[in-house]
């Protein structure tokens, strides 16, 4: 996937990260070892701690990771999560990119970067 797919939240929100591993035929399957949530990227271009990190197998071939964004101020900016799995459609490595455009919940707010 070459696109980063877009999500949107609040600081204090919990989301989750969902990928899917398929075949050349488009059907999901397992047995391809579990994706991977390489890194997380704060606003400020900081590295979060922990990472990679297995993500969660909820069906044959879906997969989600949840993660909390801290509160505060700070986290108002884009964070970005990078996942990577093995594609048995290629039999090669998949990357998969979200941005978390991350805002104040009510109304106009202005925030000046460090």
């Amino acid at each position: 996937m070459s696109d980063a797919i877009p999500l949107f939240a609040n600081p204090g929100q919990t989301i989750t990260l969902a990928t899917q591993v398929v075949d050349g035929y488009g059907t999901r399957v397992d047995g391809y070892g579990t994706p991977q949530v390489e890194s997380i990227i704060f606003p400020d271009l900081a590295f979060a701690s922990g990472y990679p990190q297995a993500m969660t197998r909820v069906s044959t071939g879906l997969y989600i990771y949840r993660f909390a964004i801290p509160t505060g101020s700070s986290s108002i900016g884009t964070f970005i999560a990078s996942i990577s799995f093995n594609s048995p459609a290629t039999g090669g490595v998949a990357w998969q990119l979200y941005t978390i455009n991350v805002a104040a919940p009510f109304g106009n707010s202005t925030f000046f970067p460090g």
